[in-house]
């Protein structure tokens, strides 16, 4: 049996997988609090991109080679703002994944409910807020190299631009696996509780 998954916790739990100590819109304000950092990180990226816009100069680095400098440099223009855009992209995509998946989660079909379904929810939750801020954070790395090889004080990305984007990879593919693996492993318990009922 899963950890936290005892009777006691069962009995409080609702239909819907709250606690029944949670007032109604708890879980809402505790959501809202956990996307003030990933909208920082795209605040930032904005500000980035803004406030250099005026002062750059009147070529950009467009395209980067792989462990070398730009490969390929544009005229400046709204295709500077295709950085920040993307990230906005990122922010709402993961969110609203994050919002509908976690309302019922499901694996190879099948729904989790009560106290299964919690738990998946929360650390399904949990798994995407932190590929968005890793990626906003990434994203915000890249926006400050973009602006930093414009005004030509750095040649190349860094080797800490492919040290992060390695990082998210790595997290997105152990995250995924671990993800799977605890929803399986509530599903079979889930299994269980029905077989006896």
């Amino acid at each position: 049996m899963p950890k936290g998954a005892n009777s006691k916790a069962r009995r409080q739990l609702n239909e819907n997988g709250r606690h029944e100590s949670q007032g109604p819109g708890t879980g809402r304000r505790r959501m809202r609090r956990r996307w003030i950092l990933p909208l920082a990180l795209l605040l930032m990226i904005w500000v980035v991109a803004l406030s250099h816009y005026p002062r750059l100069p009147r070529i950009l680095p467009g395209f980067f080679q792989l462990g070398s400098g730009p490969a390929h440099y544009v005229p400046k223009g709204l295709n500077f703002f295709a950085l920040p855009l993307l990230a906005g992209a990122v922010y709402f995509i993961l969110g609203v994944i994050s919002r509908l998946a976690s309302r019922r989660p499901s694996l190879l079909g099948r729904v989790f409910y009560g106290e299964a379904a919690r738990s998946v929810g929360i650390m399904l939750r949990r798994f995407l807020w932190l590929m968005n801020c890793s990626i906003l954070a990434f994203l915000l790395n890249i926006q400050f190299r973009a602006v930093q090889i414009a005004y030509g004080k750095r040649m190349d990305l860094g080797w800490d631009s492919y040290l992060l984007g390695g990082l998210i990879l790595g997290y997105a593919l152990a995250g995924s696996i671990i993800l799977f693996r605890y929803a399986l492993r509530w599903m079979r318990w889930q299994e269980d509780v029905e077989r006896r009922a």
